[in-house]
């Protein structure tokens, strides 16, 4: 862990992969241009104490550090985010795509007990690994920019009017669809069918799968089968957690790639 601090804490910014960075800087400080004192500790670097008199070498040794930590990832987590961020499961298209604000979920269709909780699980993990921006529930759907449907199949293509897609969503239990202007996603819809998937495991596996396929990580894969990924996943034995690779591809996407 790496962190940063002065002796006043108005303020919080928070880097986090693979090392953390917490910076506490205050308006005075700012303002007067008084020395900030940075103190740094990881496990695998001497103590260091540094002072500047500046903001602008204060960003800039932040962001050499920052920039020096992203060459710290390894070269499986590099590739296997390539491989999912960086490709669509159902296109040739290639790109990478971000929310850039925060992340409003409305929750719609028939949210059974035991789901709302798993998504629960799902959205705290997700805002551990996740420092750019913030993820949570909203009730007004014109407030939301994350649309979650889970139910039946026909009433899904009523309300979202999706009838021009009915055999593509024939063919699949969950499916997410992104709006987004350059590389920011402005908008997702995530569909979860629990009328035709009915073993509350695999709901759970397509509940936690494509609401985090619609943070931007769009590809299925069959390199790693404990993966949240991985493309063949054993009915009634899928997948409900993120694996390690899971956490740092999530991480390198949002915390170093992020933009």
């Amino acid at each position: 862990m790496l962190i940063f601090f002065s002796l006043s804490n108005n303020l919080i910014i928070n880097i986090y992969f693979p090392l953390k960075i917490i910076l506490y800087i205050d308006k005075y400080s700012i303002k007067t241009k008084k020395n900030i004192v940075l103190f740094v500790y990881s496990t695998n670097l001497p103590y260091i104490c540094i002072k500047s008199n500046t903001m602008k070498k204060l960003i800039t040794l932040l962001l050499v550090l920052i920039s020096l930590n992203g060459y710290t990832q390894s070269k499986e987590v590099i590739e296997y985010h390539e491989e999912i961020a960086n490709n669509s499961e159902f296109s040739n298209s290639k790109g990478l795509y971000f929310y850039k604000k925060d992340v409003k979920i409305y929750l719609d269709g028939n949210m059974p007990d035991y789901l709302k909780e798993e998504l629960d699980t799902i959205i705290n993990e997700l805002n551990d690994l996740i420092i750019p921006i913030e993820i949570y529930y909203v009730d007004n759907k014109e407030e939301s920019n994350m649309e979650l449907f889970l139910g039946g199949m026909d009433k899904f293509i009523v309300e979202y009017k999706k009838e021009h897609e009915r055999s593509f969503l024939n063919s699949n239990w969950g499916l997410f669809w992104i709006y987004r202007e350059g590389t920011e996603i402005t908008n997702t819809t995530v569909f979860i069918d629990t009328k035709r998937c009915t073993h509350p495991n695999d709901q759970k596996h397509l509940l936690r799968e494509e609401v985090t396929q619609a943070f931007g990580l769009r590809n299925d894969s069959y390199k790693y089968p404990e993966s949240m990924f991985y493309s063949r996943w054993p009915p009634g034995r899928s997948t409900t957690e993120y694996s390690d690779l899971d956490k740092e591809i999530i991480k390198y996407h949002y915390n170093i790639l992020y933009n």
